[in-house]
């Protein structure tokens, strides 16, 4: 249900703002809601796993939320990093975890893509590899990081709204 949800948001920002994301994105970064909905470190330092490619993939992962969706806690007084810091280690992270894949799984990645279905389902849709998923975030993290941005001003918004109505009710319940 979360995941749903901001897969749905973040295509719909994405459209609004002009972006064109690719689906394998947006599903990409609904699934780091999901996957932090339940539990999410606040700092980069506290992510190490036994595999290189996890801890990379967990840092940026972190890193693109905690810029595009908690920009006030990013940026609160007295912090010693700042936005730019959590930007370039999160660029970083995922072009790491590109560059991982990349060296030890391409051949069987890329082979995976020649078959005759992933042919066909090009067609229709634009495949990205799992490893170039990581490529694209390192790449476009301030577009992602700006989406997510959006995304939350517009839930802000909304809130705002949903909260005008819940005002009124209070109101007639008290003239009643």
């Amino acid at each position: 249900m979360v995941k749903k949800f901001f897969k749905e948001y973040v295509s719909l920002i994405s459209n609004e703002k002009n972006f064109d994301i690719p689906p394998q994105i947006s599903e990409y970064i609904a699934s780091i809601f999901e996957n932090f909905s339940k539990n999410m470190p606040l700092y980069l330092i506290d992510i190490y796993e036994n595999k290189p490619f996890q801890t990379y993939k967990k840092r940026g992962d972190l890193a693109l939320i905690l810029v595009g969706f908690f920009t006030e806690w990013l940026n609160r007084p007295r912090r010693p990093l700042t936005e730019k810091d959590y930007i370039v280690s999160g660029k970083q992270n995922y072009f790491n975890a590109y560059v991982y894949l990349d060296a030890n799984f391409s051949e069987y990645f890329y082979a995976e893509l020649q078959k005759e279905y992933t042919k066909i389902l090009s067609q229709y849709d634009n495949i990205y590899s799992y490893i170039d998923i990581f490529k694209l975030l390192s790449e476009n993290f301030e577009e992602y990081a700006s989406i997510l941005k959006a995304m939350r001003k517009t839930m802000e918004e909304n809130k705002k709204f949903y909260l005008m109505f819940k005002s009124i009710e209070e109101f007639l319940d008290k003239n009643e």
